[in-house]
Formats: structure tokens, C-alpha cells, sequence
């Protein structure tokens, strides 16, 4: 689908950040600062990630360029392309991408959607503890068709925050599984079925309340799936019509259920025993 290549030093290299600039898309963090800015003029599609790359691409072939900044890593380079860029050039292409983990549980693959340090990762570590295999960490693309609604896995790695690193070390887990591959290998995605998707909420004022699961429907199922949703841009309406089309498509024919818990460690045996136990509901 994609690949990465890098750029020579003399690369086209974006505008200044304008926020008041009606043709820069911008994407912000949980607290409202920009991460990254970007733009689509004539075709021609861009990420700029300040202190680590810009990143161009079209839609007429699957490579991807980053030119460095001048100060930038090979490693972070590689890491915003997977966790950023690629979902976002996906996302443009008409492939919609939660913002999830996910992990294949019974035969199908769920994902555990949330904002950035709700426990994605650690959760979906948790399950693969109980023997479920890991697919995604942080983007999960999933198309939809008459017969199903079907999940793929980016290339990946785990990334725990310390203390849940913590937590699982005094198991005896140190391994890190899905190690990226070299950033030059072209991209393929393989559909599984998507059997659930799970929203993940902390419970107000980090209550310590036993964790709970409720299915969401109708609108409320759309909503909260779309509030997790890659999205490079809504300024085309019928790009707009398109994504939204595919959501009402998933929270029609794909469960959607809200997990909410408290806070802390302690609750994860639970948090991770409720979402098997509806699972196996579900799938019965």
C-alpha cells in the first residue's frame, strides 16, 4: 500500500505553522497543542512534524517521502510514519483507521479504542498475556463491504508506559513483541473480521469503581466510534460523506461497547475478564 522513502537535503519543505490559515489542516494533542500541520494543494499531500520530518505524499502511488529536520533521528523518524503518518495517507485514501489497539480474541479481532493514556496499550498487553495475539498499537484500519467489516494490522510496536512496564516486569514480562521492520518495506494489509470494538473511559475523578461494560447503540455507538476516528481532512465534502458513511456502517453491523474503570493497576485483571466474558456473549 505505502512506503517510506527519505528525501535529499534540498526537499520542498512546508509553510510556517499559520493556524489562522484556512488551507492547513492541524492536529492537535488530548490538551489542545499542535502536534503536527499539513495541507493537500493540487493533489499533493503533506504532514509536517515539527522536529522530526515532513512527510509527502499523492494518491496516485503508494510511496511516501519524509525530508528530516535537521535535528531528527532515524528512529522517531520511523516511529511517526507508523503511528501517524501512514493512518493518516490511509485515511485519505478512503481506508478509515481507529485510533486503538488491537488484539485477535476468538477468532475475530477487537479493538480498544481511547484517548492518548486510557490504558490502550496496556490493556491490549494485558489480553496477550492471556494468550490473544497483539495486532495494533495505536491505529487500526478497517474497510467495510457486503459481507463484512474487516480489521488490518500496520506494522507495530508495543509501547508501555513505565508504570505499566512496571507492573508487568513483576510477572517476569520484559519482552517489547512486533519490533517495526525497515522502513522500506512496502506496507500490505491483510483484512481479518472486526468481531467488537470497546470504547475505553476512566471513570470521573478516577473513581475506584469495579470496571463495567455497556453496549452502546445507534447514535451513540457512531458518535463514540467517530470521536476515535484518523482523519487527514473535512474540507472535501465528499470525502466527508464517504467517511462518515463507513462509520454508520460500523456501528451498525460491528458491537461497540464503552469500558469504563477506575484508576490505577489494580482493576486490570477485571477490566481484562470483563471484555473476554463479552466477547464470548457476543460471539454466542
Amino acid at each position: 500500500m505505502f512506503d517510506l522513502r527519505f528525501a535529499p537535503v534540498d526537499a520542498w519543505r512546508p509553510p510556517p505553522l499559520d493556524a489562522a490559515n484556512p488551507d492547513i489542516e492541524l492536529w492537535r494533542d488530548n490538551d489542545g497543542t499542535i502536534c503536527a500541520y499539513g495541507g493537500s494543494p493540487d493533489g499533493m499531500y503533506w504532514i509536517h512534524l515539527p522536529g522530526v520530518a515532513t512527510f509527502t505524499f499523492s494518491l496516485e502511488n503508494a510511496q511516501i517521502t519524509a525530508a528530516a529536520d535537521a535535528t531528527a533521528a532515524h528512529g522517531p523518524i520511523v516511529d511517526a510514519y507508523y503511528r501517524t503518518v501512514l493512518p493518516l495517507a490511509l485515511q485519505a485514501r478512503g481506508i478509515e483507521v481507529l485510533h486503538a489497539s488491537a488484539v485477535r480474541i476468538r477468532g475475530g479481532i477487537i479493538a480498544l479504542c481511547g484517548i492518548k493514556e486510557t490504558g490502550k496499550s496496556t490493556i491490549a498487553y494485558a489480553l496477550s498475556q492471556r494468550g490473544y495475539s497483539l495486532r495494533a498499537d495505536d491505529a487500526v484500519p478497517f474497510t467495510t463491504s457486503e459481507d463484512a467489516v474487516c480489521a488490518m494490522s500496520l506494522p507495530f510496536t508495543i509501547r508501555l508506559r513505565p508504570s505499566s512496564a512496571a507492573f508487568f516486569e513483576i510477572d517476569g514480562v520484559r519482552e517489547r513483541p512486533s519490533p517495526l521492520p525497515d522502513a522500506r518495506t512496502q506496507v500490505a494489509l491483510s483484512p481479518e473480521g472486526l468481531s467488537a470494538v470497546f470504547v475505553l473511559q476512566r471513570n470521573a475523578a478516577g473513581l475506584s469503581t469495579p470496571p463495567s461494560v455497556s453496549r452502546l447503540t445507534g447514535s451513540a455507538a457512531f458518535m463514540s466510534a467517530l470521536t476515535h476516528a484518523y482523519c487527514f481532512s473535512l474540507r472535501d465534502e465528499s470525502h466527508k460523506a464517504r467517511m462518515v458513511q463507513h462509520y454508520l456502517e460500523l456501528a451498525a453491523r460491528v458491537p461497540i461497547f464503552e469500558v469504563r474503570f477506575g484508576a490505577g493497576l489494580d482493576w486490570l485483571p477485571a477490566i481484562t475478564s470483563a471484555i473476554e466474558e463479552t466477547v464470548a456473549a457476543t460471539a454466542g
